[in-house]
C-alpha cells in the first residue's frame, strides 16, 4: 500500500509532498540534515510499508530498533507533513496491531476453556501406532 507521499516522491531527489520544487544547493549533499533526514525517513518509511503488508497478510514482520539520531537536527521544514503523514501511518499499524493482538487473546481464551472443558482431570491420553 502506498501513501500520497510515496507516490508524490519518485527519487529521494524529486520534490517533496509539501508541494515545495525540490532539493536544491546544499540539500543535494548527503551530509547536510535535510539529506540525512530524508535517508531515514525513506528507511521507516520502508520498515511501515512491511508492517502494513505484514498486517494485511497476516505474518510476521521483524523490524530494526531505531533512534532518533542526536546529531541531525530538527526534522527541516520540507519534509515536516512526510514525518507527520508517516507518524500517522505507524499510529494505525499500532492500532491494527492492538486490535489483531487482543481478537488472539480473545482467541486463546476460547481454546483454554475448551480445552479445561474437554481435560480428563489430569490424566493425558496416550496414542501409540503400529505398524504392521
Amino acid at each position: 500500500m502506498r501513501s500520497a507521499v510515496l507516490t508524490a516522491r519518485q527519487t529521494p531527489c524529486s520534490p517533496v509532498a509539501s508541494g515545495t520544487s525540490g532539493l536544491m544547493g546544499d540539500d543535494l549533499d548527503p551530509h547536510t540534515p535535510y539529506a540525512a533526514w530524508e535517508v531515514t525517513l525513506d528507511r521507516l518509511e520502508l520498515d511501515v510499508m512491511r508492517v502494513e503488508r505484514g498486517l494485511a497478510n497476516n505474518s510476521v514482520v521483524a523490524c530494526d530498533p531505531w533512534d532518533v539520531p542526536a546529531d541531525y537536527g530538527p526534522i527541516p521544514q520540507g519534509l515536516q507533513e512526510r514525518a507527520q503523514q508517516l507518524l500517522a501511518r505507524q499510529r494505525d499499524c499500532m492500532t491494527t496491531m492492538a486490535e489483531v493482538l487482543t481478537a488472539v487473546g480473545r482467541q486463546q481464551a476460547v481454546v483454554d476453556a475448551v480445552g479445561q472443558a474437554t481435560s480428563t482431570h489430569g490424566i493425558t491420553p496416550v496414542y501409540v501406532e503400529r505398524y504392521i
